[in-house]
């Protein structure tokens, strides 16, 4: 076509540049999709029983440019995913003997370019616990959790708690008290069942994390910041149960925090600043009885723990 133009379009992308050729006769009219990086979804973070079925879903990654995705799931070295390459692979987590948090990195593609990476943590608690022969003595204030049941005492095994401790004890969906569990007067009990998204937090160890891969400096630089060790900064309150007065007990803080108390409605009725120390005196007189949860908030990361004011 002797009327025929001969154009050359150059595109140029974060410093690399290519020409394609365009050929056309007439008015024409034409438009440059860019493409934009798509978008990792992992899913919210779950807890889940020991050697149970768990579905991972990272349908919910998206695409700007409604391209089509395919995945890449990297997980802990001890679990073996039903597919790397599916948005939905399931697993079977381990048999545990203490609560382990297992992390998931998700990583999506559109065909021109990867996501950044997300991830998602898979908190494994026991499906069953027996608690059996045992006393809690006046000092002790824990949790204990169970995915699905909690069963105390029973078959002559007897389960005393002591005047003065202080036991949380949730579940997923029952907790069953049987003959032989005693609970001394001046003890303190909290049963609750779970919804499904809340156990004791604060009981979660060491993390498995997965492997970081060679391609991505970003991935090494997320396992090195999932490795940071604040989890052994811990708070502690004493007495608890207690009339409104107590002390928290810090444990490896250092420099300035932040001290706040919550009602159950995240209402909050108490705050204070101040250099950390080992000790922080705290009166409430005016809080009515009932659950509180007290954060102590440094420059990185906040740290709870429920009381009971009577």
């Amino acid at each position: 076509d002797p009327q025929a133009e001969q154009w050359r379009l150059l595109i140029v992308d974060e410093g690399q540049s290519r020409e394609v050729p365009i050929v056309w006769s007439g008015t024409r009219r034409f438009h440059v999709i860019l493409n934009e990086d798509p978008m990792a979804d992992a899913g919210p973070d779950v807890y889940a029983g020991d050697q149970t079925l768990v579905a991972l879903d990272g349908t919910g990654s998206s695409d700007p440019n409604k391209d089509p995705l395919s995945y890449l799931w990297i997980s802990p070295p001890e679990i073996v995913l039903s597919s790397n390459t599916a948005s939905d692979p399931t697993f079977i987590t381990p048999e545990i003997v203490d609560d382990t948090v297992l992390i998931f990195v998700l990583q999506v593609n559109d065909g021109l370019e990867d996501s950044s990476l997300d991830t998602i943590r898979v908190m494994v608690i026991h499906n069953t616990i027996e608690i059996t022969d045992t006393t809690i003595s006046s000092v002790v204030s824990e949790c204990r959790n169970a995915f699905t049941t909690i069963t105390l005492a029973g078959d002559g095994n007897p389960v005393v708690f002591g005047a003065g401790s202080t036991i949380t004890l949730i579940a997923g969906q029952s907790i069953r008290f049987l003959s032989g569990f005693f609970s001394e007067r001046g003890s303190y009990l909290l049963a609750s069942i779970s919804d499904g998204n809340s156990f004791c937090d604060e009981s979660l160890p060491e993390s498995m994390l997965a492997q970081p891969v060679e391609k991505s400096r970003a991935a090494s630089q997320l396992y090195s910041l999932q490795m940071d060790r604040t989890r052994e900064k811990q708070i502690r309150v004493y007495p608890n149960p207690n009339d409104g007065r107590f002390q928290v007990a810090l444990s490896r803080f250092e420099g300035e925090v932040q001290l706040t108390v919550r009602d159950v409605l995240g209402k909050q009725i108490y705050k204070q600043d101040l250099l950390s120390r080992e000790f922080i005196d705290v009166g409430l007189p005016y809080a009515k009885p009932g659950l509180y949860f007290v954060l102590v908030k440094d420059c990185k990361n906040v740290y709870s723990s429920k009381i009971v004011i009577r």
